[in-house]
C-alpha cells in the first residue's frame, strides 16, 4: 500500500518534473501535425487517430473559404456554431448539421474551446476528455459506461458481464473480449487515478478469470431418532428379595444432540467471458460421547442364555426354587438316609440331593444385566466434492450478474453410532453400527450476486438429484469377559459371542442447498467472506436406531433408512480473486 501511493507518486512527481519542458512544447499549437489540403487550401475529410479504442465521428469539410484570421470561438458545455459536426462524444449534445455555404468552418466539440492556428487553416482543438487526438494527452471518460467488444462506449447495460474491467478509469482495463481496436494503441498516461477514490477494490466483476475461496464452516445438524439400549420388548415386572418392580433398559440415546459440527470448504474455478467451471470440496464431522453408570439392560434373549441357577447359602448345590425336592442340576432329596437293613431313606427331607435327577429349569432364574459403565459416541461426517460448468447471463453490469450452472456431484453422509459398555454378566461388550449414505447425481444452481463499492452480497440456489446407495453393518461382541464355568449364581449358558450382520438400500435422496454470502474487500485480490450455508438430504440412513440387542448375537432392522438430515449454520474465511 505505501509503494501504491506513497513511492509511486513520489516517482511520479520527479518524472513529471523532468519532462515539464517536453510537455509543455507538445501542447503547442505549431506542433500540430500537417493535415493535407484541398486546392481550396481547407483541410480535407480526414479521420482523427482512435485513442483507446473509442471511434469518434469526425468533422465533415463543407468546402467553405479559410480562416483568414486568428479567430478564436469559445465552445462551452457543447455550444455549436453552424458548420461543422463533431458526434459521438456522447455528452448529451444534439449533433449539428452540416451548413452548406457557410464562409467559415465551425465545429460542435464536447467541452473547451477551438481556436486557429496563425498560417493554418485547420482549427486546433484543444486536447479535452473525451476527445482521442493525436500527440494529445487524456483518459476515459468519467461517466458511467460499458465497454463493449467492439471497444466503443455505450451507457446501455446490454452486453456480457464477463468482461473483467481493473478501474473505471483505467484504460489498459482486462477486457476479456476486446477486438483488434481495443487497447492495442500507445501506452496510455500511466499517471491516471485507478485507484476509484481511493478504492483500489471497488471495481471489477466477481470470479473473474481465476478464483479461490478457504472457509471455516460451523454446522448444526439433526440427530437421529431416539433409539433404546436395549429390548424394549423384553422388559418385565421382577420381584427381588420380596421387592417387585419393573426392570427395564435405563440409557437410550436421547444424549445425541444437534451440536454445532467444525468442517473446512475449499472453491475454486476460473470465469472466462461468458462461461466458466468451478469445483466445491467441503467436509464436516460432528462427534459426541456420553458416558453414564449403572446402566440397566435387557437384551432379546429368546435362547434364555441369561437364565441360571442360584446357590444362596453357598453349600456349592443348587437351590430348590420351586420347592419339588429337586436342586436344579444336583438331583433329588429323597430323605434322610438310613443304613438299615436294608439301607434306604426315611423322612424328614435332609436338603441334600441322594440321587441324580432331570435338570430341573423350574430351579433357574433370569439373571438380570447392570452395566458397570457405558460409554456411547456418534461420529456423523459430511463429504461434499463437486464439479460444475457456470454461464453468466448478459446484459447485466459487474455489479450485478446471475450465473447458473450444472454439473455433478458426490456426497456422503457417514454416520457411525458405537457403545462399549463394561461390568455384570454381559461385560465387556461391544456394537459398532455404521449407515454410509454415498449420493451421486446431476446438480443444477443458480447465483445472484450484487456488489457495491468494497461490499458484495450473493445468493446461490443448488438442487441435487441424487441417487443414495445405502450400506449398513453392525460389527460387535457381547460377555468377552465371561467366564463360561457354568457355575450357580450365573447365567449357565452364556458364552462369548461376536457378531457381523449388514444388508444395502437403494434410495432416490433429493438434496437442497442455500448460500448466503456477505464479501469484505480488503484489496483488490483478496476479501473477508462470512455467511450462512443451509443442506436439507432426503432419504437418509441412520445408525443408532437399526441395532437389535440380542442374545446371542445382536443383529440389524431396517429402520430408519429413510430420515431427513438437516444441516444449517455459518462459514467465514477469505476469497482471492486475480
Amino acid at each position: 500500500m505505501l509503494l501504491r501511493f506513497g513511492t509511486r507518486t513520489f516517482i511520479k512527481s520527479l518524472l513529471i518534473a523532468a519532462g515539464l519542458p517536453a510537455i509543455l512544447a507538445a501542447q503547442s499549437p505549431y506542433t500540430l501535425p500537417s493535415y493535407p489540403q484541398n486546392p481550396a487550401g481547407v483541410p480535407s475529410g480526414y479521420n482523427a487517430p482512435v485513442g483507446y479504442g473509442m471511434p469518434i465521428a469526425q468533422p465533415q469539410i463543407n468546402n467553405s473559404a479559410p480562416v483568414s484570421a486568428p479567430i478564436s470561438v469559445p465552445v462551452s458545455g457543447g455550444a455549436a456554431v453552424p458548420g461543422y459536426s463533431a458526434n459521438g462524444f456522447g455528452n448529451g449534445l444534439a449533433p449539428s448539421s452540416i451548413a452548406s455555404g457557410m464562409s467559415a468552418p465551425n465545429i460542435t466539440a464536447p467541452m473547451g474551446s477551438v481556436q486557429s492556428v496563425p498560417g493554418s487553416s485547420m482549427p486546433n482543438a484543444v486536447p479535452v476528455s473525451g476527445y482521442a487526438g493525436q500527440a494529445a494527452q487524456y483518459q476515459r471518460p468519467s461517466m458511467p459506461t460499458r465497454l463493449v467488444s467492439n471497444a466503443t462506449f455505450s451507457d446501455e447495460p446490454t452486453m456480457s458481464t464477463s468482461e473483467a474491467f481493473q478501474s473505471s478509469n483505467d484504460p489498459s482495463g482486462n477486457c476479456q473480449s476486446c477486438g483488434t481496436t481495443g487497447y492495442t494503441g500507445p501506452t496510455m498516461d500511466s499517471g491516471l487515478d485507478y485507484s476509484c477514490n481511493g478504492l483500489p477494490w471497488c471495481d471489477g466483476p466477481s470470479n473473474s478469470g481465476c478464483f479461490a475461496s478457504l472457509e471455516a464452516l460451523l454446522f448444526f445438524m439433526s440427530k437421529p431418532n431416539v433409539a433404546t439400549f436395549g429390548d424394549e420388548a423384553s422388559e418385565r415386572v421382577v420381584t427381588v428379595n420380596g421387592v417387585t418392580y419393573m426392570f427395564e433398559n435405563s440409557l437410550d440415546s436421547s444424549w445425541i444432540s444437534n451440536d454445532g459440527a467444525w468442517g473446512q470448504r475449499l472453491d475454486f474455478g476460473n470465469v472466462n467471458q461468458d462461461c466458466g467451471w468451478f469445483v466445491s470440496l467441503w467436509n464436516v464431522k460432528q462427534a459426541q460421547t456420553y458416558s453414564t453408570t449403572g446402566v440397566s439392560f435387557v437384551p432379546d434373549d429368546p435362547s434364555g442364555l441369561m437364565r441360571g441357577f442360584v446357590d444362596g447359602n453357598a453349600d456349592g448345590i443348587d437351590d430348590d426354587l420351586d420347592g419339588d425336592n429337586i436342586y436344579g442340576r444336583n438331583g433329588i432329596d429323597l430323605g434322610t438316609f438310613d443304613a438299615g437293613p436294608p439301607p434306604g431313606f426315611i423322612p424328614p427331607l435332609d436338603g441334600q440331593p441322594d440321587a441324580g435327577a432331570p435338570l430341573d429349569q423350574g430351579d433357574m432364574l433370569t439373571w438380570l444385566q447392570t452395566f458397570n459403565t457405558v460409554t456411547s459416541s456418534n461420529k456423523l461426517t459430511l463429504i461434499n466434492a463437486e464439479l460444475n460448468r457456470l454461464y453468466r447471463v448478459p446484459g447485466h453490469s459487474w455489479s450485478h450478474e446471475i450465473d447458473y450452472y450444472y454439473g455433478i456431484r458426490y456426497m456422503q453422509v457417514k454416520d457411525i453410532y458405537n457403545v462399549t459398555a463394561n461390568g455384570g454378566f454381559l461385560g465387556q461388550s461391544v456394537w459398532n453400527a455404521e449407515s454410509d449414505n454415498n449420493l451421486i447425481g446431476p446438480q443444477i444452481g443458480m447465483r445472484w450476486s450484487r456488489r457495491t463499492r468494497a461490499v458484495g452480497f450473493s445468493v446461490d440456489g443448488r438442487f441435487f438429484a441424487a441417487y443414495n446407495r445405502q450400506d449398513n453393518d453392525l460389527r460387535g461382541n457381547t460377555a468377552s469377559n465371561f467366564a463360561a464355568n457354568g457355575a450357580a449364581n450365573n447365567p449357565a449358558a452364556l458364552t462369548s459371542e461376536s457378531f457381523v450382520d449388514g444388508f444395502g438400500n437403494d434410495a432416490f435422496s433429493p438434496t437442497g442447498e442455500l448460500r448466503a454470502d456477505m464479501i469484505l474487500k480488503m484489496s483488490r485480490s483478496w476479501a473477508f467472506k462470512v455467511g450462512y450455508t443451509g443442506l436439507v438430504v432426503g432419504d437418509v440412513s441412520r445408525a443408532s436406531p437399526k441395532i437389535v440387542y440380542a442374545l446371542p448375537r445382536s443383529s440389524l432392522r431396517d429402520v430408519d433408512s429413510d430420515t431427513t438430515l438437516i444441516s444449517h449454520g455459518v462459514n467465514f474465511g477469505l476469497e482471492y480473486n486475480r
